[in-house]
């Protein structure tokens, strides 16, 4: 079943309900979750399962991935090649979206 993604002042507890872009966009659906996740697909492998050296992303929790993705957004993690770069080109209610589709909530 497709629903929206929890609001981000619940991205903690990913749940029912819409994660409204910070830029005032409307809510993340769940179209737009799979849309964003998909480009972790790239470098990741198909569906987060890393065929090589980069991690895997599955098995992962929301929480878990929130947080990674914040931190390198902020650039707290040494080390990583482009994951800075790019979790800064999104919001906090898309990486909740791309953290929520990740760890499996949105089904």
């Amino acid at each position: 079943m497709k629903r929206w993604i929890a609001g981000v002042a619940l991205a903690v507890g990913i749940g029912g309900g819409a994660v409204w872009a910070q830029n005032g966009a409307g809510p993340v659906s769940y179209e737009q979750a799979a849309l964003l996740a998909s480009a972790c697909f790239n470098c990741h492998g198909p569906e987060g399962v890393s065929p090589g050296q980069i991690p895997s992303i599955t098995g992962f929790s929301a929480d878990q991935l929130i947080a990674l993705l914040n931190a390198f957004k902020a650039d707290e993690i040494a080390g990583t090649t482009v994951m800075g770069r790019i979790a800064r080109g999104y919001d906090d209610a898309e990486i909740a979206a791309i953290a929520a589709y990740l760890a499996g909530d949105l089904d």
